[in-house]
């Protein structure tokens, strides 16, 4: 107890995996109530995965089973971060979303790696803003924007067209991530799933905040000269690709994934 007040540090994480609407959202919110200098702090890191297969097939395409298609995945995604911190407070939100295309080649001993198509990096401290997207390599914009006083307050939209690659009749695995894999090794266990989503607050100011919250949508399209192939997903998922699906009834065994993990955690100090 300090001048009858109890410091006081919390966090809430919410969040909402809905492979069949091809959404998936986060938010999290932490809280500081007390003295400056109490010594109670809150460090909150999670991740999430989710998993979808989705077989392909000819359609009215023209193509034939074995053949190599590409189609196109649209991705929007909604994110916003903003702190109460000052500069002198320690105060941050960390996001990374990451799409992993599942290698079904077996590697080295045996594992199986995946291919990061697309990973975004979004962060807003007290110092800075910062913004990182790379699709299949290339980087698409790298940019750092310096707070004179903290508080940072950012919104942004981006919307990214990604090339999925792969055969008639094959049926291909993705993993959508906040997050990241570690080594690039395809494992659906948690602690194969890295640090890559965080929150942080500490307590040098008075009674404060952060927040940050994400969402992401995502369809699979028509690419050129690809025209008409049929995309089935797992999660029972209807992209925009079978638009006008042919009169035909198809029975498939598919495999779906979800795999979600929250810290939460509430630290508490009396000075007596």
């Amino acid at each position: 107890m300090h001048n009858g007040n109890i410091a006081e540090a919390s966090n809430t994480t919410n969040w909402d995996l809905n492979p069949g609407t091809g959404s998936m959202q986060i938010s999290s919110q932490s809280q500081y109530q007390g003295w400056v200098g109490s010594g109670v702090s809150l460090d909150t890191r999670y991740g999430f995965g989710l998993f979808d297969t989705f077989t392909i097939n000819a359609g009215n395409s023209g193509f034939a089973f074995g053949d190599d298609v590409a189609l196109n995945l649209s991705l929007s995604i909604q994110v916003a971060a903003q702190t109460d911190g000052l500069n002198a407070q320690t105060a941050g939100n960390w996001l990374k979303f990451t799409l992993q295309q599942r290698n079904p080649i077996p590697g080295f001993l045996g594992l199986t790696y995946s291919q990061e198509l697309l990973s975004l990096d979004y962060q807003v401290g007290v110092y800075n803003f910062t913004e990182k997207a790379i699709i299949n390599g290339v980087t698409q914009f790298d940019n750092t924007v310096a707070y004179a006083n903290g508080q940072g307050n950012e919104a942004d939209v981006y919307n990214f067209n990604v090339t999925l690659n792969g055969k008639v009749g094959e049926t291909v695995e993705l993993g959508m991530l906040f997050g990241d894999f570690t080594a690039n090794v395809y494992d659906y266990s948690i602690e194969n799933l890295s640090e890559g989503t965080r929150q942080n607050i500490g307590n040098a100011q008075e009674n404060y905040g952060n927040e940050f919250s994400a969402l992401v949508n995502w369809d699979i399209e028509d690419r050129p000269g690809f025209e008409g192939l049929e995309v089935l997903a797992a999660s029972g998922f209807d992209p925009a690709i079978n638009a006008v699906p042919e009169p035909a009834t198809y029975v498939t065994v598919f495999g779906l994934v979800c795999l979600s993990f929250c810290a939460s955690r509430r630290l508490c100090r009396s000075d007596n």
